[in-house]
């Protein structure tokens, strides 16, 4: 719909769960979804999942996705 609609960015806010291999998540829905709108060149941004804080958790790691995550931890 959104490329119907003539959107020029998408945010994607929902995951799934953690990929069975940590490179690639590109087979998912919302991979597949998200690929159709970037080749209409709309920019799409979607949310890194809240399976941490462990490796391996991030979820939508698709090349083409800008991919963000948010902590509540002190990284210094």
């Amino acid at each position: 719909m959104a490329i119907h609609d003539g959107v020029d960015i998408s945010a994607v806010s929902l995951g799934i769960s953690i990929p069975l291999f940590s490179y690639v998540d590109q087979h998912g829905t919302i991979g597949i979804g998200s690929f159709h709108e970037t080749s209409k060149a709309i920019t799409v941004v979607s949310s890194a999942g809240n399976s941490g804080p462990i490796s391996r958790t991030i979820s939508n790691t698709a090349s083409w996705l800008i991919t963000v995550a948010a902590t509540t931890r002190d990284m210094i």
